[in-house]
């Protein structure tokens, strides 16, 4: 008997950590998960994803995880600006978009903060990606107190983004996760075609101006905050 349960408990230590869809020690954590794609490749708990893969924003899709309220899908680097070495810009904000309520996927996202795909620097090993889907009270996306006046279409204000902040001040749910790694492991980036709107998931889709300039500032403003090593918010 002894045995047996010393074994269920065995078992229990091994299974629950897997049970997490988001990154170990990452709060706010959940066990429910959503289907991420970046063209044809699944996102799974912390699989690695090549980078020019990530140059477009992912296609979602929670069927039967959520209700019919609004949602929110969040995509956050938790190890910028250097992983190990530095993540004091972390969490960055790569994406923000609102989903109306009764949808179950990004078809019909309407960009809060347009995507911006991973820009780690070369060198320093993977990061962490971790999206978020957040249940929506309000059957209309807005910015909650506090964050009214952002507009997210520079860099700097994406830093050291407050999630708990920004999901207590919407009352906001967790409702489910996903979560992958990438790097760059060539000096030139490979994702410098830049992102496209939210809503057009296709690899082949037209980048707009505004998502390239925004892309490439990721990059250039991120480099040049590590060399100046001054800002720190």
């Amino acid at each position: 008997m002894r045995f047996a349960v010393l074994s269920a408990v065995a078992s229990l230590a091994i299974v629950s950590p897997t049970m997490a869809q988001t990154p170990p020690g990452f709060s706010p954590a959940t066990t429910k998960t959503f289907n991420v794609k970046f063209g044809n490749t699944a996102v799974t708990a912390g699989n690695a994803i090549k980078l020019q893969d990530t140059a477009v924003a992912p296609s979602i899709d929670f069927g039967d995880v959520a209700g019919n309220s609004a949602h929110v899908v969040t995509m956050l680097d938790l190890d910028a600006p250097m992983g190990d070495a530095d993540r004091s810009y972390s969490p960055l904000l790569h994406w923000m978009a609102s989903i109306p309520s009764g949808d179950k996927s990004s078809a019909t996202a309407t960009d809060v903060a347009p995507y911006a795909g991973p820009q780690p620097p070369v060198g320093y090993g993977p990061h962490r990606y971790v999206l978020l889907l957040l249940t929506n009270p309000s059957a209309e996306f807005h910015l909650p107190s506090g964050f009214e006046n952002q507009t997210y279409s520079d860099v700097t204000s994406r830093l050291q983004f407050p999630l708990e902040k920004f999901i207590a001040a919407g009352n906001f749910q967790v409702t489910a996760a996903n979560w992958f790694t990438t790097e760059n492991t060539t000096a030139t980036s490979t994702n410098s075609t830049g992102p496209t709107n939210s809503s057009t998931t296709s690899t082949s889709a037209p980048v707009t101006a505004r998502a390239s300039s925004l892309q490439a500032s990721v990059a250039g403003v991120l480099l040049a905050l590590m060399s100046l090593q001054v800002f720190y918010l």
